[in-house]
């Protein structure tokens, strides 16, 4: 199914780049904005289109030590999350534009993304930025990735299906995906290149895109279909939406317009957006508030609300015609340049969170193929059900490592001389590292809670019990949704070696997460992982680690 819809995108893409490179759109009349050429042959109607001149932010001095740390990111001779996703590196971009046909409640909006490059770019660099060094040759339509004259049939790790190389500067990307279950999202799209409309609510923006570093158009119709917000409903009536932002010496300038089909309707709204404005700056405070102690998982989150809040808060509304603008300037060089010196330190601080959750995610993943094949989860004893063998040992060929596994002798214990040779000798998995956070070399945080052999529960059992196999689902009585699997420890042990992270109910909890940091991962039976912040009610923390002790988890 995936291959053919990847075809039929094909197709589409064909059509999306004649559409926009030769096909010349009516000329526009009376009130309509005139488009500048390179945005001209895009549809004037539908949901969202965002245009972002990349030139002239890279060109920016108060960016350079962004954009610096961003080009310094990726290993030697690797390319970066930039060129990944589009092909060629942000310094060399002039304009990305992000067009959406469609937004409805049947359909998961796909955008298509058309960047242009300063000069002409190097067509095989490019290629393989996006669809990696392959030890295969590019053909098509055969293989996971091809080539077929300027189309490119991109790898299942790209959100996109299609790139069409469509001049040598010109570059169009067409997302995967038919649209969700209505299926209508690129039929959207192809109806709207065909129809040509002169005007629609996407114009201002397109026609305000030369004098902006960032325009956005959208019709706030289309979400007033999906978001009930009685309040604001004046404000939703408006047949277009533009925000427009420039970097000026002093700080961030923002302009939004709301567009009316007359005069008495931009009265009633003015009001209505002013007290939006309002309430979404109390919004942000709020959040602002509620990330005081996270520390530096929140710094980026914090800085971000910050200045939006303060952005809002300076916001002038004003009626003009049939039209109701908010202008505002309150976020100052040096807010600005805060925010920008948290970036950099945040973004790797959250890509390693975000790899972090997906190991135990993949992990806990791990733990229920294992019990689909056996019929319980993995303890600490190994498939004799005598020998102690730690539970990540046992999952080894659920996590990809089978090779590793069938190195082992289960018939004797982790720690006799063959084993142990293996084990030493082997790399630790990948999945039982958790980014971000160093550890002797072959050591893991990732650990379960255990109940010591010999000893009585206060309240109920943990997760594992010493000298047992793993629970079955049906003895997980408190729900796999309350019950924690793996926990990020505060210490970490050798990934190979059986442990005990003990818990009775009754001693004190063992240290959890970093030593100092906010918070730490847990993953739960049920396979979701859940960050649980250090100052977590305690008694909800105990209800959550016992899987049949009946109390009621209040796990945040």
């Amino acid at each position: 199914m995936r291959t053919l819809r990847r075809s039929a995108l094909a197709a589409l893409a064909v059509l999306v780049a004649a559409s926009l490179l030769t096909a010349q759109p009516p000329q526009p009349g009376g009130g309509i904005p005139a488009i500048p050429k390179g945005l001209d042959a895009l549809p004037r109607d539908g949901f969202l289109v965002v245009t972002v001149d990349v030139a002239k932010l890279w060109d920016n001095p108060g960016l350079k030590g962004a954009w610096d740390w961003l080009a310094a990111t990726p290993k030697a001779g690797q390319p970066g999350p930039v060129e990944t996703l589009i092909g060629v590196a942000p310094g060399d971009l002039e304009r990305v534009t992000v067009y959406v046909a469609h937004l409805g409640r049947e359909s998961e909006p796909l955008p298509v993304v058309i960047a242009t490059t300063r000069r002409p770019y190097n067509e095989a660099r490019l290629v393989k930025n996006l669809v990696g060094d392959a030890d295969q040759p590019l053909r098509f339509p055969v293989g996971p990735v091809g080539r077929r004259g300027n189309l490119i049939r991109l790898p299942e790790r790209s959100p996109f299906s299609v790139a069409v190389l469509a001049d040598d500067r010109t570059l169009i990307l067409v997302p995967d995906g038919s649209g969700g279950p209505g299926g209508d999202s690129n039929a959207v799209l192809v109806a709207r290149l065909l129809a040509r409309t002169p005007d629609g609510p996407l114009a201002p923006a397109l026609a305000a895109a030369p004098g902006s570093a960032v325009s956005i158009g959208f019709d706030p119709r289309m979400l007033a279909d999906l978001v009930d917000l009685p309040p604001y409903a004046a404000a939703f009536r408006a047949t277009a939406a533009t925000l427009t932002a420039d970097l000026a010496a002093d700080g961030l300038k923002a302009r939004l317009t709301l567009s009316f089909p007359d005069t008495a309707d931009a009265r009633r709204a003015g009001p209505v957006l002013e007290e939006g404005l309002a309430d979404l700056a109390k919004l942000a405070d709020a959040q602002v508030k509620r990330n005081a102690d996270r520390g530096d998982r929140g710094a980026l989150e914090t800085a971000i609300f910050t200045a939006g809040r303060d952005l809002l808060r300076s916001a002038k509304v004003e009626v003009k015609d049939a039209a109701v603008v908010a202008g505002a300037d309150g976020l100052g060089a040096d807010a600005l340049a805060k925010l920008l010196a948290a970036l950099p330190k945040q973004v790797v601080a959250a890509r390693k969170n975000a790899e972090a959750q997906n190991n135990l995610k993949q992990i806990v993943l791990g733990l229920h193929n294992m019990h689909d094949t056996y019929g319980f989860f993995p303890g600490d004893v190994g498939p004799d059900r005598k020998a102690a063998w730690s539970w990540r040992v046992q999952i080894l060929p659920f996590i990809e490592q089978e090779n590793l596994y069938r190195q082992l002798d289960f018939q004797q214990a982790w720690d006799s001389p063959r084993n142990k040779a293996v084990l030493e000798k082997a790399e630790m998995p990948k999945l039982f590292e958790v980014p971000g956070r160093p550890a002797a070399k072959g050591h893991t945080y990732w650990r379960s809670f255990t109940l010591p052999q010999k000893s009585q529960p206060k309240e109920g059992r943990p997760w594992l019990t010493q000298g047992e196999v793993g629970p079955k689902i049906a003895g997980i009585t408190d729900g796999t949704s309350n019950t924690i699997a793996v926990v990020e420890a505060g210490e970490a042990v050798p990934w190979y070696a059986p442990d005990m992270l003990a818990y009775d109910g009754i001693r004190p909890l063992p240290p959890l997460g970093e030593k100092g940091g906010d918070g730490f991962l847990v993953g739960m039976a049920d396979g979701s992982v859940r960050f649980l912040r250090a100052n977590v009610d305690e008694k909800a923390l105990r209800a959550a680690i016992t899987r049949d002790g009946g109390e009621v988890s209040n796990l945040p």
